[in-house]
């Protein structure tokens, strides 16, 4: 990767190594998430303002919707991004505390992967000065953990997590291991600001 033009043409697909070779800055101009990267490698560059906003479609909000089979990720930070993934009022609210709702409180958000499964490496990662606001299974960094997450020296700083609802009652808010990944520690991690 070497510019903008380079990332947007990675929207929509997947994709098994991406390098950044340079900071990227996006304009917060909206942004189709990547479906996946198997290897990604920041090489320690910047990516700048960020901006996903959808309303859920089954599908996640986040650089990039899901991480599955094994998945590494590392060294690169995003600053100024901007994710929203909000309820989609064709899709039912089940009843209070019923969790098998047909994937209506699928809409994971996260600011580099909305949900993973297998075993997902993420290492050197860094969100700052952002926000993440959608409706469910939501973190700084990773939304849904649905594998085996090692993550170490990834931080989240300045940032909003924030759980929305129009107009109708908050049957989406699941256990908090999904609101709260991005503030469980596993090597070397650090949230401030949040």
């Amino acid at each position: 990767i070497y510019s903008a033009f380079d990332v947007a043409k990675l929207q929509k697909s997947s994709h098994s190594a991406v390098t950044f070779k340079t900071d990227v800055d996006l304009g917060g101009y909206k942004f189709d998430p990547i479906k996946s990267i198997t290897n990604l490698d920041g090489e320690n560059n910047t990516i700048y303002n960020l901006k996903v906003d959808m309303v859920h479609d089954g599908t996640g909000a986040a650089f990039i919707q899901s991480a599955s089979g094994t998945t590494t990720h590392k060294d690169i930070i995003f600053v100024g991004a901007d994710i929203k993934n909000v309820h989609n009022p064709n899709i039912p609210a089940p009843n209070y505390g019923n969790t098998n709702d047909g994937g209506a409180g699928n809409a994971y958000a996260g600011t580099l992967v909305s949900h993973s499964g297998g075993t997902y490496n993420v290492s050197n990662v860094h969100v700052k000065n952002g926000k993440v606001y959608a409706v469910c299974k939501m973190g700084g960094l990773v939304g849904y953990v649905g594998g085996n997450l090692n993550m170490s020296s990834c931080s989240v700083d300045q940032y909003l997590v924030e759980n929305y609802e129009p107009g109708i009652p908050n049957y989406y808010t699941l256990p908090s291991v999904y609101m709260d990944i991005y503030l469980q520690t596993y090597q070397d991690n650090k949230v401030t600001n949040a």
